[in-house]
């Protein structure tokens, strides 16, 4: 499984559906497959990487992916209501948008980098420090399945 092509797949995901596609600018979330030095909030980004060697049977890697999305600051109750938006479960939500094919019985594959995934936990909603700013976000893990690579 190529890590760098399903961190690509995650924000490529959350970008067609909450990104400046089809949403209002003020809305729009930007993306990033890595960790940046710097954020425009709304911001979604893959923060971190655990690979689980020799727990899967047939030869799959497991990897979990710690997703975050950092909301804003500018006012606290707006970003809230934002972040909890995205958190639900519903259209609009980071959910939706990653396990977007799941909802028509489909394995999620993030356009072939991945044999599938689910989101498996919504955590740590609080204020995050982010290269010295402050920003209210929450992370979201993700269990990711792919086959070993040649």
């Amino acid at each position: 499984m190529d890590l760098d092509a399903v961190a690509e797949g995650f924000a490529s995901a959350v970008r067609a559906q909450l990104g400046t596609t089809g949403n209002e600018q003020q809305n729009a979330v930007t993306c990033s497959a890595f960790l940046p030095a710097a954020v425009t909030a709304p911001h979604f980004f893959v923060a971190d990487i655990v690979c689980e060697l020799h727990k899967t049977f047939g030869g799959f890697t497991k990897a979990t992916f710690t997703l975050r999305i950092l909301a804003g600051r500018q006012d606290e109750e707006q970003a809230s209501r934002r972040l909890r938006g995205w958190l639900s479960d519903g259209t609009g939500s980071l959910y939706a948008a990653i396990e977007g094919p799941h909802a028509a019985g489909l394995p999620q594959t993030l356009g072939g980098a991945c044999s599938d995934l689910a989101i498996t936990r919504i955590q740590a909603y609080r204020m995050y420090i982010h290269n010295g700013v402050p920003y209210l976000g929450a992370e979201l893990l993700a269990d990711v399945y792919g086959e070993k690579a040649a």
